[in-house]
């Protein structure tokens, strides 16, 4: 009896009409050849998109051939060392201030020597040195200068260095002042103390000037019928203001400022 596998083998290809030989040979003859011809075409494809690309290159004269891959056991360069970049100044360079040229520039010492100030041996006898060492009090111009109605714009220019001496008698007291100015503020203080004494004429009244130094005055004060002398020279760029209390004596005024002026050379340019 026949195994049930085969019977149902049987059934199912019973009914199947089978093609003659010769045309199933036919049919596979013509599929090998297809296959044949697909091959052929797609290889030519190949070689055209290979040879269009070479064509391509050799129209580019800035495209060289391409070099072939380096040995895998050759050196490997090494780093063409760099320069050594220049070197930096580090000493910046000499600032100028905001404000102009300072002493030291022109040449003479910012700070104010104590040979620039008045020595006992400028006065006559009797009087005797004091320490002072700042520029306060009821005795200088600009305190005076205060009791006007109408301020003076001479006392707020800057100056670089100041310095101060005092001397006493019984009945004479005699206090100096010196500063350094920039540029031109010493030349301005002077006019400016002329324009504020002329405007303040009911207390104070140029005596006497241009006597001594660039630029001298020598101005009376009157407090309410006490009268005191203030005498101003410049030197350059240093101004001195000696102010003589006790009875006004105009010739030792001047004579104060005339020396004054001498001394102040041994600390700018004369």
């Amino acid at each position: 009896m026949p195994e049930p596998l085969f019977d149902n083998l049987y059934r199912d290809t019973e009914q199947l009409h089978w093609a003659p030989t010769e045309q199933v040979r036919r049919r596979g003859r013509q599929r090998s050849r297809r296959l044949a011809a697909g091959t052929v075409l797609a290889s030519a494809v190949a070689v055209a998109v290979v040879a269009s690309g070479v064509v391509a290159l050799a129209g580019r004269p800035d495209v060289g051939p391409v070099p072939p891959p380096p040995a895998t056991n050759s050196p490997t360069p090494s780093p063409t060392p760099s320069p050594n970049p220049p070197a930096v100044p580090t000493t910046p360079p000499p600032s100028v201030p905001p404000d102009g040229p300072s002493a030291e520039s022109r040449g003479s010492s910012p700070t104010i020597p104590a040979e620039a100030m008045l020595q006992l041996s400028d006065l006559p006898t009797g009087f005797q040195q004091e320490a002072l060492s700042r520029g306060e009090g009821d005795w200088t111009l600009a305190f005076a200068a205060s009791l006007c109605e109408q301020s003076w714009n001479a006392f707020g220019l800057p100056h670089v260095a100041d310095r101060y001496v005092a001397f006493r008698s019984p009945q004479v007291g005699v206090l100096q002042e010196a500063k350094r100015y920039r540029d031109e503020n010493a030349a301005r203080y002077l006019d400016r103390v002329r324009a504020g004494v002329e405007s303040c004429s009911d207390r104070f009244s140029v005596l006497d000037e241009d006597f001594a130094g660039e630029e001298s005055l020598v101005i009376q004060f009157d407090a309410g019928g006490l009268v005191s002398l203030y005498v101003v020279v410049r030197q350059d760029d240093l101004v001195t203001t000696v102010w003589r209390s006790g009875q006004p004596d105009q010739a030792a005024a001047t004579r104060l400022g005339e020396r004054a002026a001498d001394r102040l050379c041994a600390g700018t340019e004369c």
